[in-house]
């Protein structure tokens, strides 16, 4: 059988873990991987150190695509620039896997759009939540109407101390680059619930701001190498901190010189210009409301989920902080009908990064043969609706508008 092959553009820690390694090992057989592309030759090699065996880098994307023969793009730059890589890969002809989310903006959304209609290649989006057990039983169960027509949905999703304010170290506290955590974090969790009731998204309004990090901070400092206020900042990183983070702050220090890129950053910079707490409303097309809140500075993580339909309740929740609470309903799937009957369903644990997600997505894309059955690979269409409810989320909050229609958001009739 010939081997697909695959390039990668973007070859920080997402790019060569969840990628670069898998293709060249556990996918090896059947996929090959042909080149890497960054800005950084310093984070090529240290991608390449870890392969099997080397393979072309390139800090020049379109020479990468003159001279390297391969199938399929994958996509795992800063989010921002998403868009110019699917856009030049379907260019090419070649089909994208793309990480999520697909774009920053509705302008975006757009000319992807636009480019795989002209292409006729595919762009898959890796919305690796629509993987992981729980998600998958509780899509199983809804579409199979246990608990009937979905009237409400509510989802609500603190992040810890460490992983919250680790969005407000690196690029992501930036909007130019990330879109907001709205974008960048919660199209995860928009699009889970999009595609566990299977509508489309046509209203949304919002609220939030920045209570915590940025400016609201008590200390100042361009970063954390050689702040004064080391051993008073909880959030201080550094090369003394756990073996990830050190390895990853040492990691992009050696490559700044060629991305300007500084991964320890303050928390507390007035610079800092995205919401750190937003609560969100969605209606959508056939009726049901989803209401939906994240704030990133709680003593603990985890999920809390409750769908409402017309026949009975679902509920679930998931602890992942080592300091939350014990509930004997963690990770239990509890369905409570009206005619008074209740069964409570356990989700199998996930192997893997991201709650057993990425395992199962990487199957998916590389492993040749293998049917959807749930309905789990998102393409343009679904990128689009999840990040378009946080590009409206963040309209309703700067606008201060009751409601930004997504159809029009779509089809590019609201400038605002």
């Amino acid at each position: 059988m010939k081997r697909k092959r695959f390039a990668l553009v973007g070859v920080s820690n997402r790019g060569r873990a969840m990628y670069a390694l898998p293709l060249c090992t556990q996918f090896g057989q059947t996929s090959e991987l042909a080149a890497l592309c960054d800005i950084s030759q310093v984070h090529m090699d240290h991608c390449n150190k870890q392969l099997p065996k080397p393979v072309p880098t390139y800090k020049d994307f379109d020479q990468m695509v003159k001279e390297v023969e391969f199938d399929t793009l994958i996509v795992a730059t800063i989010d921002s620039v998403h868009h110019e890589y699917i856009i030049k890969g379907l260019k090419a002809g070649k089909d994208v896997i793309t990480e999520k989310p697909m774009t920053i903006d509705d302008e975006k959304c757009r000319a992807i759009l636009a480019a795989e209609k002209r292409s006729g290649r595919k762009v898959t989006v890796t919305f690796n939540f629509r993987f992981t057990p729980p998600m998958t039983l509780i899509h199983r169960l809804v579409q199979d109407g246990v608990i009937g027509e979905v009237i409400t949905v509510d989802m609500h999703w603190p992040l810890d101390l460490a992983h919250g304010a680790s969005y407000f170290h690196r690029w992501n506290s930036r909007r130019a680059y990330s879109g907001g955590l709205q974008v960048h974090k919660s199209t995860h969790h928009f699009d889970v619930v999009n595609w566990i009731i299977g509508d489309e998204p046509e209203f949304v309004s919002a609220q939030g701001g920045l209570a915590f990090y940025g400016k609201q901070g008590p200390y100042r400092s361009k970063r954390c190498m050689g702040c004064p206020h080391k051993g008073k900042c909880q959030f201080y990183l550094g090369l003394d901190s756990e073996p990830f983070w050190r390895d990853f702050i040492q990691l992009h220090r050696a490559a700044e010189k060629e991305t300007g890129y500084v991964a320890d950053s303050c928390v507390f910079d007035p610079a800092i210009d995205i919401e750190d707490h937003y609560s969100t409303m969605v209606k959508y097309k056939n009726g049901a409301k989803f209401s939906y809140s994240l704030q990133a500075w709680s003593p603990w993580e985890g999920l809390e989920l409750q769908i409402q339909g017309k026949k009975g309740r679902l509920e679930y929740r998931e602890m992942h902080s080592a300091n939350a609470w014990k509930d004997p309903r963690d990770r239990q799937v509890i369905v409570m009908l009206n005619d008074g009957s209740r069964s409570i369903h356990t989700p199998p644990i996930g192997i893997g990064g991201h709650g057993g997600g990425d395992s199962r997505l990487l199957r998916m894309l590389f492993e040749p043969g293998l049917s959807d059955t749930e309905g789990q690979m998102a393409g343009t269409r679904d990128a689009c609706n999840s990040v378009l409810i946080g590009v409206a989320a963040t309209k309703s909050m700067q606008n201060k508008s009751a409601w930004i229609c997504i159809p029009d958001l779509l089809s590019g009739r609201r400038k605002a």
